[in-house]
């Protein structure tokens, strides 16, 4: 069971989804070496501040690699396809 503490900290990250998307933005743009120090040690912060958006950043990742890994692009033949829409268009009539 969580805390009070955990409750209002989950409460604040949820009203600071832009927050998020920002940091996750100067996270991106530190990494690449296009921030000032002054600006990375205010992404430091930020990261420390709210670290559910690093959270966050993770569970979509995380995520997004599950979905590439288990969704197949397959080849299907033309006649199965010409059958599918053959039976749309006559349901429709």
């Amino acid at each position: 069971m969580k805390t009070n503490g955990a409750l209002e900290n989950d409460h604040v990250c949820l009203q600071k989804e832009d927050d998020c998307k920002a940091l996750a933005d100067k996270i991106i743009r530190s990494l690449d070496g296009s921030l000032s120090h002054e600006e990375e040690m205010e992404v430091i912060e930020q990261i420390q501040k709210y670290p559910c958006c690093l959270e966050k950043m993770n569970i979509a990742r995380a995520y997004k690699a599950f979905i590439c890994h288990k969704v197949q692009k397959l080849q299907v033949p033309e006649t199965l396809i010409d059958s599918i829409k053959n039976r749309i268009d006559t349901s429709n009539l």
